[in-house]
């Protein structure tokens, strides 16, 4: 038998249909997968029919999804337990960042009126005794 070298065969097309070098076989490649759009803000302000203290009661999404962290946090889940922290501890971290809600300074002014529509303001009680 002679042993003939095919260049063209199984497994070895011939070289004019075979891939260029630094040329994959699909160039522009698996077409991505198309996402649906979802409107989180949407999903999250539906209201959700739950069982509140034994009764039956519409909630946000986000409040239902809260009190069940709660519940599960309270049966001893660790996963809810640290997420129950977590979002403790960012909620502090918001409260503290933004300005307190009620006056950090009061500035008190004594008024005098000399009974002639006249007015003099006087930022100390001692100021106010000096000037008379």
């Amino acid at each position: 038998m002679c042993e003939a070298k095919y260049d063209v065969g199984y497994g070895k097309p011939p070289k004019s249909t075979r891939f260029k070098k630094g040329q994959t076989g699909n160039p522009k490649g698996r077409p991505k997968k198309k996402r649906n759009a979802i409107d989180l803000d949407k999903l999250l302000g539906q209201k959700v029919r739950t069982r509140v203290n034994g009764r039956e009661a519409e909630v946000d999404v986000v409040e239902a999804a809260m009190q069940g962290v709660i519940a599960r946090a309270l049966k001893g889940s660790a996963s809810d337990i640290k997420l129950l922290l977590q979002l403790i501890d960012k909620r502090e971290q918001t409260i503290s960042e933004k300005e307190p809600p009620y006056p950090t300074s009061i500035q008190i002014q004594f008024v005098e009126s000399d009974g002639n529509g006249r007015v003099k303001t006087y930022d100390s009680f001692e100021d106010m005794e000096n000037e008379t």
